[in-house]
């Protein structure tokens, strides 16, 4: 009995052949090496995860498309974050070694389109607040006509000037401003560009407007008539241009 040789099984990792990789379940520096590895992998991944949360919140209260795009920016990876699917996400950072790598760029992608679709949508926002400007500036311009035939006096501020803000000087009256607002597709929708010069030339004639001019306070006079003939020599630039 002495001479038979004990059974007892070799520990797995004191085998000569083993190589500390293949094994998930018994331990070993091998083992602790694998799972450290995924360990800081799956840390990556929830870190990441975080950001994408972190994003959401901050343009939570803003209540606007891009809120609801970034959710969606979400289901890029929706099954990663659940236990039935590790094996294959360990298998992807395994065997191509460099998958956090990976998700990281996955991360900077999906900032730079939250980046762009937030300059998309502050541009948008611009462009429709100068819509509006422009809108209501003819509004305020053809009824300033009205009000102005009803006027006993007038002031310089009071005039319908033809451009889209409130000119406080002559400097600001200019042939490229004025051109801006007569021709803005936003108003006076079927007629043409001549036709629109035609009938603000019509307004600013200096013998017509001459009625108007009487009406200006005195301290204004000198102002408005000045304002008036640096309109009617704009409309015979724009009209030049135009033609």
């Amino acid at each position: 009995m002495a001479n038979i040789r004990s059974r007892t099984p070799i520990p797995l990792h004191q085998r000569p052949d083993y190589d500390g990789v293949h094994s998930e379940t018994r331990g070993g520096p091998g083992h602790q090496k694998f799972s450290t590895a995924r360990r800081d992998s799956w840390q990556r991944m929830a870190d990441t995860c975080a950001w994408v949360e972190y994003q959401c919140a901050v343009l939570d209260s803003r209540h606007t498309e891009t809120e609801k795009w970034v959710l969606e920016q979400q289901a890029i990876y929706p099954s990663l974050g659940y236990p039935g699917n590790r094996s294959r996400w360990n298998d992807t950072v395994f065997k191509c070694g460099g998958g956090g790598v990976r998700w990281m760029r996955d991360r900077e992608r999906v900032e730079d389109r939250i980046r762009r679709r937030l300059d998309m949508e502050k541009q948008s926002k611009a462009t429709g607040r100068r819509d509006k400007m422009v809108r209501d500036a003819w509004q305020r311009y053809e009824e300033g006509w009205k009000n102005l035939a009803n006027s006993n006096r007038i002031w310089f501020s009071e005039v319908p000037w033809p451009v889209a803000g409130t000119p406080m000087t002559l400097e600001e009256i200019t042939p490229r401003e004025i051109e801006y607002f007569l021709l803005s597709p936003l108003h006076s929708e079927g007629q043409s560009a001549k036709e629109r010069i035609r009938r603000a030339q019509l307004r600013w004639h200096p013998d017509r407007f001459q009625g108007f001019l009487s009406k200006a306070d005195s301290r204004d006079k000198e102002l408005v008539e000045a304002g008036a003939g640096a309109v009617a020599r704009c409309l015979n630039d724009v009209k030049a241009r135009v033609e």
